[in-house]
C-alpha cells in the first residue's frame, strides 16, 4: 500500500481509502439567558470598592510644605533644599560641584569616611568641611562635629554622604531639632518619610539614636560655642 509522510511525522492512509460516512447529530439549541439587570445598590458597592483598592495604593498624603523640597535646577541625585541656608544630597561629581558654586552653594560637609571632596571641588571656590562617620555607629561625638561645622560653614551649605540617605539624614534631623526647634517626632517623620531612602533595616540604629538623643543638651553646647 502506498502511504504518504505527514508534517507531523505521522503516517496518513493511501489516496485509495474512501472516506466513511457518518450521520449528523442534530443541532443543539442554545439558550441564551437574558442579561440581568444591575441594581444601583450593587453598582454603588462595585464603585466603592473599586475607588477603596485604588486608594490604597495612592500616596496618602501630599508632601509637607516644610519638608526639604527637591531641587531640579542640578543634576544632582537625592538634591533637596532643606532651608534658606541648607541642602542635602548624594556625592556630587566635580560637574555637579560646578554646578552648585553656580547656583551659589558657599559650602559642603562631606560625611563620608573614606572619601573627600578635594578633587571634585577644585578650583570652585567652596569651602570645604569634613566628619568622616560611619552610618552603623552614629555617635554624639561626630554629631557635635558636623553641627558645629555646619555653623560655622559659609551659607548656604550642603551636606552630603555617599547616597545621601543615612548619614546625611541624621544630620539633617539633628540640624531640625537644634537649630530649627523642630519637635523629636516631626524631624524623626521626616527622615524615615521623606523620600531621601534611608536603608532603615540596614541601620535601625539611626533612628534609636535619633528618638533617645538630649537635644536639649545639644542645644546648650551648640549656644555655648556660638557665645
Amino acid at each position: 500500500m502506498d502511504h504518504r509522510q505527514m508534517d507531523d511525522g505521522c503516517c496518513a492512509a493511501s489516496s485509495e481509502s474512501q472516506p466513511q460516512a457518518y450521520p449528523s447529530a442534530p443541532a443543539a439549541r442554545l439558550r441564551i439567558a437574558p442579561r440581568a439587570a444591575i441594581s444601583p445598590l450593587k453598582l454603588l458597592l462595585i464603585l466603592l470598592v473599586l475607588f477603596v483598592t485604588s486608594s490604597a495604593y495612592a500616596d496618602p498624603r501630599a508632601r509637607p510644605t516644610e519638608w526639604a523640597q527637591p531641587m531640579l535646577d542640578v543634576q544632582l541625585g537625592n538634591f533637596y533644599q532643606v532651608s534658606d541656608e541648607l541642602y542635602r544630597s548624594r556625592q556630587p561629581d566635580d560637574e555637579e560641584m560646578a554646578q552648585l558654586a553656580v547656583m551659589g552653594i558657599r559650602s559642603i560637609l562631606n560625611l563620608r569616611e573614606h572619601h573627600s571632596d578635594d578633587d571634585e571641588a577644585e578650583s570652585t571656590g567652596i569651602n570645604l568641611y569634613r566628619v568622616p562617620m560611619n552610618a552603623g555607629d552614629i555617635n554624639d561625638e561626630l554629631v557635635t562635629k558636623a553641627l558645629d561645622a555646619l555653623a560655622a560653614a559659609p551659607k548656604p551649605a550642603l551636606v552630603h554622604c555617599w547616597h545621601g540617605s543615612d548619614r546625611t539624614g541624621a544630620i539633617v534631623a539633628m540640624y531640625r531639632m537644634v537649630f530649627q526647634g523642630w519637635p523629636r517626632q516631626q524631624a524623626i517623620d521626616e527622615f524615615i518619610n521623606g523620600g531621601y531612602g534611608y536603608h532603615r533595616s540596614v541601620y535601625p540604629n539611626i533612628e534609636r539614636y535619633l528618638e533617645t538623643v538630649d537635644i536639649a543638651g545639644f542645644r546648650q553646647r551648640i549656644a555655648q560655642r556660638v557665645q
